[in-house]
């Protein structure tokens, strides 16, 4: 499932060896081995924000993935149902 590769995503611990991730309205069963725990992001999917150089934008966090190096939550939103390809961090946005 290289598809949640990265993602910062809730889960639920069924098992000492299984966890089911939520992830974009769908549930999947990893193995727990996979899940790294980080501190919960600033921001989660669904909430509305705007850039911080741009208060007059307002997104949907439609993606978040975990920047091991830096250690930080990369945000990516939608504007109007379309996907930005700019990544965001939590010092780049505001809650609206």
């Amino acid at each position: 499932m290289a598809e949640l590769s990265s993602r910062v995503v809730p889960y639920e611990i069924l098992s000492p060896e299984v966890a089911t991730v939520q992830y974009k309205g769908k549930s999947y069963d990893i193995s727990l081995g996979r899940i790294q725990r980080i501190e919960p992001p600033l921001f989660t999917y669904g909430d509305s924000v705007s850039p911080m150089n741009h208060p007059e934008i307002v997104g949907i966090i439609s993606d978040i993935i975990y920047h091991g190096g830096k250690k930080a939550s990369i945000y990516f939103i939608e504007i109007g149902g379309k996907k930005k390809s700019k990544r965001y961090f939590d010092e780049d946005l505001i809650r609206r």
